[in-house]
């Protein structure tokens, strides 16, 4: 489907929750470099949980580890350049289609925010 050997596809499978585990456990910045990816000082995912688990006990409500998925976006382009400005103009599209397809109603009406990062980079 990827285009990537099957073989190569398990090595690569094999490297990745360790990397998870790290970044849910360790509290200190994680860089890592693959032949295939790199992270450079990567979030910490157990504090970025503490602020969910505190949010949700204000709210009268648990989160639960286990009921939670990682999901992670990716967008490719020729330069670093071209996927901010890219991501700056349609972000806030991606996720509400993301939202929408799980089934959660999500406004449709930008926020004053991101219209204005979309005029910054058209402008631009």
């Amino acid at each position: 489907m990827l285009g990537i050997d099957p073989a190569r596809q398990r090595e690569m499978m094999d490297e990745s929750p360790d990397l998870l585990i790290r970044l849910r456990t360790e509290t200190e910045p994680i860089i890592y470099k693959s032949d295939w990816f790199e992270m450079q000082v990567a979030m910490r995912l157990k504090e970025i949980w503490s602020i969910a688990e505190v949010t949700a006990e204000e709210h009268g409500q648990t989160v639960r580890w286990v009921d939670w998925h990682l999901v992670v976006g990716c967008h490719p382009t020729e330069s670093r350049e071209k996927a901010f400005k890219d991501i700056r103009v349609g972000g806030a599209g991606i996720l509400t289609e993301y939202f929408d397809h799980l089934g959660n109603e999500v406004s449709k009406r930008p926020r004053r925010s991101n219209r204005r990062c979309r005029q910054a980079a058209l402008q631009a």
